[in-house]
């Protein structure tokens, strides 16, 4: 956990499971955008142009605001004070190989509840809050 945050759940409301998708969706966000980095340049060689890469999901596998953190890091190239997993990711780069080329033009999110087909909520730019 990076220094100075905490992540407070509750062992009688599901802690484990929210705190473990949150890690999970998170180490996804780096290992979805290394992979379609990869793709993207074979590609733009002979079709350029923007690459948004979309996340989708219900709400409950991973919040907005943990793809706000990812993509805060991914446009500067540093972890903000308050992203909690910051320093997982930071070791995980150091020592599984180079991290993100930063080729993508940005994230998107696309929210919806489990049963239903259309989209419940759009999020581009996805970016974190300004603290000013």
């Amino acid at each position: 956990m990076t220094p100075g945050n905490r992540y407070i759940v509750d062992k009688e409301w599901m802690g484990a499971t929210i705190f473990g998708n949150s890690f999970k969706a998170r180490s996804s966000f780096l290992n979805y955008t290394l992979e379609t980095e990869a793709k993207l340049k074979d590609h733009i060689a002979f079709r350029p142009g923007r690459a948004v890469l979309v996340f989708c999901g219900t709400g409950f596998a991973w919040h907005v605001s943990e793809l706000e953190d990812f993509a805060d890091f991914y446009r500067s190239g540093r972890h903000r004070i308050d992203d909690p997993f910051g320093k997982m990711e930071r070791h995980a780069m150091e020592h599984c190989g180079p991290g993100p080329s930063r080729t993508l033009d940005g994230f998107a999110a696309m929210m919806r509840k489990h049963d239903e087909v259309d989209a419940g909520r759009w999020v581009y730019p996805v970016r974190g809050p300004n603290w000013g």
